[in-house]
């Protein structure tokens, strides 16, 4: 919500420019708000922000992201959106950890659902294949 990114959300808006431009813009208007997501659409791509906390720093919030998440799976199910890729959101610069925030999104996304949308966590560290479907 101030303006900052880093770790993989810095990296997606270095490939998706459209992207960093409507997530500055949303800060410059505040229209960003913890729990909420920026959704653009980029070189036939769905792009999510997800808005997990309020400050830079150690600020991510299991509820925020959980209802990031609900707000994402909604929009990418009437979308037809088929995959997407997520880093260990919120355990890394956002300070929490990931088992926990792990659990909050299984539960949000079911684990065994056998729907369209496949999340895949991406992470720099190794960590067990593990598809969840909407």
């Amino acid at each position: 919500t101030k303006g900052t990114s880093g770790g993989l959300a810095g990296v997606v808006f270095q490939r998706y420019p459209e992207t960093y431009e409507a997530y500055l813009n949303a800060v410059e208007e505040e229209a960003l708000t913890a729990g909420e997501m920026l959704v653009t659409f980029e070189n036939d791509k769905w792009v999510y922000n997800l808005v997990t906390q309020v400050n830079p720093g150690a600020d991510a919030k299991l509820e925020y992201i959980s209802d990031a998440f609900a707000k994402m799976k909604s929009h990418a199910t009437v979308k037809g959106v088929r995959s997407i890729g997520c880093p260990v959101i919120g355990s890394g610069i956002g300070g929490l950890n990931w088992i926990d925030v792990e659990r909050k999104i299984s539960r949000e996304w079911g684990v065994n659902n056998s729907n369209a949308v496949e999340l895949h966590i991406v992470s720099q560290h190794a960590l067990p294949p593990q598809p969840w479907r909407v």
